[in-house]
């Protein structure tokens, strides 16, 4: 298959995910692309379908998007120590759009949460209790409203957790790159400086990106 024919399937197939499938679907579909894409033998084909389904993908705007957006980060890296260096501009700057996808996460995520929801003022319960066991109709509707909110935080908590790990991963793979020509590398440290000034980062992960680019 040539490398375009190649890329244009994977295309197709992005598209057609993202039409069809949920945000779950949709982010472990493309991670199994990006699988697809890493077992092809030809370094040409993996290169250009590699991009383009970082192009297209990277565009899409949904913040569940988590670990595909950490794998394109992934694999971009490996590539620029593997690829010629006439794509490298365009690969930092996919890695950096995935990376600031990462940070977004992180960054709307709550600070922290409680362990379960709160209840709403006058409802009499041990902590933890179901809150459906309220005897006040008015209570227990509001205690219900109370855990859906609850849910929701948990939710954006965890995804910020899990931005976090991916971000802390990817720095580290950024810095562990090696490139043969002084020029090259420079880049590669105002790819790291760029990385540093997303937002969700946390300080001790912010300064090391910092510090390692100076």
């Amino acid at each position: 298959m040539g490398n375009q024919t190649f890329a244009a399937h994977m295309l197709e197939r992005e598209a057609r995910s993202w039409r069809d499938l949920t945000s779950a679907e949709y982010d472990r579909a493309i991670c199994g692309m990006l699988d697809n894409i890493d077992r092809t033998p030809d370094p040409a084909d993996r290169s250009n379908a590699l991009m383009v389904l970082a192009s297209s993908s990277l565009q899409r705007r949904n913040p569940s998007l988590i670990e595909s957006r950490a794998r394109f980060a992934e694999q971009l890296l490996a590539s620029i120590t593997t690829d010629g260096d006439s794509k490298h501009g365009r690969v930092y700057l996919l890695i950096l759009l995935a990376w600031l996808h990462l940070g977004t996460v992180a960054a709307q995520g709550p600070a922290s949460i409680s362990r379960v929801p709160d209840l709403p003022p006058g409802a009499a319960l041990p902590y933890g209790a179901d809150a459906t066991a309220i005897a006040d109709p008015l209570l227990r509707e509001q205690a219900r409203v109370l855990a859906q909110s609850h849910a929701v935080a948990v939710e954006r908590w965890n995804a910020k957790q899990r931005a976090i790990e991916h971000l802390s991963r990817i720095a580290a793979l950024v810095r562990a790159v090696q490139l043969d020509f002084n020029q090259e590398q420079e880049a590669l440290r105002e790819l790291q400086l760029a990385m540093s000034l997303a937002p969700g980062l946390p300080p001790s992960l912010r300064k090391l990106l910092e510090n390692d680019s100076s």
